[in-house]
């Protein structure tokens, strides 16, 4: 998974979990927010109640006054009974439950039925009844005690609404504040965790790389980065052991061609020096050789001993030539399938005792690569001359394919079951010179070795003594079709 992918997956989670606790921040408000407008509305009913109860208790009072024969009380009855009706319509107009409805409208009944009476008593005073009876004051008294109970009633109603609203409120305040919290809380752990991945994630990969990138510089070229990892840093890191590996090749290639640029100078040196008293003693043995009689036959054959050893040293020297000769491939897009097998014909003909075999896949005549046909010919031919000579009853010639994430190779292998190469020349086979054959020369897997390396591939040699040699050349495959024939002169 990619950092990218990463880094959304856990913004997500976290925006999931902050969305979660809001959504709980703003329900717990909303209702804090309602707890304290009940609470409000309940406190403003109680302040009209305690009004009313003493609204009517005044009004009682002056109507006792009233039937008592005082008439300048009954306009503040009537004030007081105008100020007792607006409350009670006030409350009824704020009334928010069935219960608190019921305790109004007794209040209302009690209220009403007060006004009636003293209504009734009122207006006898006005009429010339100036001293009420014992038994109208007495009912006027019972009205009162009972509108009284009915405020008294409403109050209890709601002092335990309002407790009950207090504690409400208080409690979605609580929640409120522990949403609150654990958003902040959650925030950040987010911003740590991010710290923590941003680090673990960039600033720690950035360091390893940079630290790659120096030691390759100052060439460290076996310098490797971990390739596991299935996100940015692992394609980086693998293109980073490319381009190392690369520029080791490179650099090993760098300096084989200089050791071959000094040598070519040597051998051309050397050609010079020798080549022309070579082809002296040849043309004098040759003419002495023509001059002798047939008495002279043991001198004959030492005459034609140095006429062969001459021209195996003139070829020897023309091999080494070449061997130290600079190589310009012409690239051109190649089929190695239709290579292999005009390869394997001409082994067969020169080696008919041997046994070779060629196994390809059906799409191997599809495989081109970008290479010099000649020189990649020259290479292939003198790995499987080399099997051929080791020994062997058979040989198996092997193509596929061999597609990874980052880089498509075609694969040849060729096994054989000859008497293997000697452990002592394993680690020198590469080198020229070197050869386990009579008569070898030692330079056709180092020139073989030189050819691939040009085409950026790779050589590996697996064999135990006894038991045959394998031999597995690499090559890239170009994905991009050629345009242009010969990169060459």
């Amino acid at each position: 998974m990619t950092i990218r992918n990463r880094l959304i997956i856990i913004n997500m989670l976290m925006f999931s979990v902050i969305a979660i606790l809001g959504s709980a921040y703003l329900s717990a408000l909303e209702r804090w927010e309602t707890a304290g407008e009940k609470w409000s509305t309940v406190y403003l009913q109680d302040a009209r109640v305690e009004q009313l109860r003493s609204a009517l208790f005044r009004e009682v009072s002056w109507a006792l006054d009233v039937l008592g024969g005082d008439r300048s009380a009954i306009s503040e009855v009537w004030r007081l009974d105008s100020i007792a009706s607006g409350l009670v319509r006030e409350l009824t107009a704020a009334t928010r439950t069935v219960e608190e409805r019921e305790h109004i409208e007794g209040i209302a009944e009690s209220h009403h039925e007060l006004q009636w009476t003293l209504k009734r008593f009122v207006q006898s005073a006005m009429s010339g009844v100036t001293v009420a009876s014992e038994r109208d004051r007495s009912r006027l008294r019972e009205l009162a005690e009972e509108a009284a109970d009915d405020v008294t009633a409403l109050t209890q109603y709601y002092r335990s609404y309002l407790a009950r609203s207090l504690e409400d409120a208080t409690r979605w305040g609580r929640y409120t504040e522990m949403a609150t919290g654990a958003v902040i809380v959650i925030a950040g752990i987010q911003i740590i965790l991010l710290v923590v991945l941003l680090r673990r994630w960039l600033v720690e990969p950035v360091t390893r790389v940079v630290q790659a990138t120096h030691a390759i510089s100052r060439g460290q070229f076996d310098t490797r980065l971990d390739a596991q990892q299935q996100d940015e840093w692992g394609h980086l890191s693998r293109a980073i052991n490319r381009m190392a590996s690369a520029l080791g090749s490179m650099s090993q290639r760098l300096k084989s061609t200089e050791r071959m640029a000094t040598l070519g100078e040597a051998a051309a040196f050397t050609a010079h020096n020798i080549k022309n008293p070579l082809a002296g003693i040849r043309m004098t043995a040759q003419v002495t050789r023509e001059d002798l009689g047939p008495e002279s036959h043991s001198v004959a054959e030492s005459l034609d001993d140095i006429v062969t050893a001459v021209d195996r040293l003139d070829s020897w020297l023309g091999r080494f030539l070449d061997f130290a000769r600079p190589i310009e491939p012409r690239i051109k897009p190649i089929d190695v399938a239709d290579l292999l097998t005009r390869i394997i014909r001409l082994a067969k003909q020169r080696f008919s005792d041997v046994e070779v075999q060629f196994i390809r896949p059906d799409s191997a005549g599809d495989i081109l690569i970008p290479a010099d046909e000649a020189l990649l010919e020259q290479a292939l031919y003198s790995i499987l001359a080399n099997a051929c000579e080791s020994g062997t009853d058979c040989v198996t010639v092997t193509l596929a394919q061999n597609a990874t994430e980052d880089d498509r190779m075609v694969v040849i292998d060729m096994v054989d079951s000859g008497c293997g190469i000697d452990p002592a020349m394993k680690d020198r086979l590469f080198e020229p010179f070197q050869s386990d054959k009579d008569g070898g020369t030692g330079l056709g897997l180092a020139h073989a070795k030189i050819i691939i390396d040009l085409h950026g591939g790779t050589i590996d040699i697996e064999s135990s003594q006894g038991s045959g040699t394998r031999v597995k050349i690499r090559l890239r495959i170009d994905e991009v079709p050629f345009n242009i024939s010969d990169s060459g002169p």
